[in-house]
């Protein structure tokens, strides 16, 4: 598998991108490529992901797809016990893994007053647009966001959030923060550091159905002056029922500590 495909796999499977449709069930399909400018040789360059969300009460499944639309690999999420689970149908074996701990606007600050020199500061803006558009029978509205992180440790960047929102549900496990985790800047930052936000502007509610992140680096672990597109698109809806079973460890596959793991 291609190191850039594989990075971006990594993002879905752990990061949690976040979207839509939260509390009745659905079914959501999602389109993510990913290019990166200077490409690598040795890398596919764009990359990109097809991935379909399960959403039923706490419950969160979300298959990747292969080109030809087959689940090459599955992540199952619990929301309420914070308890997930990968699964891969090609060697029928899963591995379960904790969520990460959802920290809440008050827990970063009390962090960041205790260890100030891991704060980032990062200045976003949002500006909503006058723009609407009819997306699966939803009103969408337009919202740019700017995000700067100036140079700390080497490293500095910017991003632009330029996406569309309709008023429903996100699809994964519901948030603590203020901000959505688009806006978060959280690429921006290194592990320990933590972004300090200050944001200007509306705060976009309900899910992106088409949203373009553009990301410039001036430092750190990216070459000065490289910049990476993710282009995310909900290509598909459904609200019908989902059978519970869906949530389940698939039927005779066996546990593997160590599956798709980073190396």
């Amino acid at each position: 598998m291609p190191v850039s495909m594989r990075r971006l796999i990594v993002v879905f499977l752990l990061s949690g991108i976040g979207s839509m449709f939260g509390q009745a069930d659905s079914t959501v399909t999602i389109r993510h490529v990913m290019t990166l400018t200077p490409s690598r040789p040795d890398e596919e360059n764009p990359t990109s992901l097809r991935s379909t969300y399960y959403i039923h009460m706490d419950m969160r499944r979300i298959d990747s797809l292969d080109k030809g639309g087959r689940v090459s690999f599955t992540r199952i999420n619990d929301c309420a016990t914070r308890e997930g689970l990968i699964a891969d149908p090609l060697s029928r074996e899963y591995r379960t893994f904790k969520l990460p701990r959802q920290w809440t606007d008050q827990q970063v600050q009390e962090y960041i007053e205790k260890h100030p020199a891991d704060a980032v500061r990062i200045e976003s803006r949002t500006v909503a647009t006058s723009e609407k558009k009819v997306v699966f029978g939803f009103t969408a509205k337009h919202f740019i966001t700017t995000i700067e992180r100036p140079m700390k440790n080497g490293i500095g960047g910017s991003e632009v959030v330029d996406a569309w929102y309709i008023e429903h549900g996100r699809i994964e496990c519901p948030s603590t923060r203020s901000l959505p985790g688009e806006l978060s800047g959280a690429i921006l930052v290194d592990y320990p550091e933590l972004p300090d936000m200050h944001h200007v502007g509306p705060i976009p509610t309900g899910s992106p159905v088409e949203m373009t992140i553009t990301t410039k680096w001036a430092g750190g672990r990216h070459s000065s002056g490289s910049t990476s597109k993710s282009e995310w698109s909900v290509e598909s809806i459904s609200d019908s029922a989902i059978d519970p079973k869906t949530f389940d460890v698939p039927s005779g596959f066996r546990v593997n500590p160590d599956l798709l793991k980073p190396r």
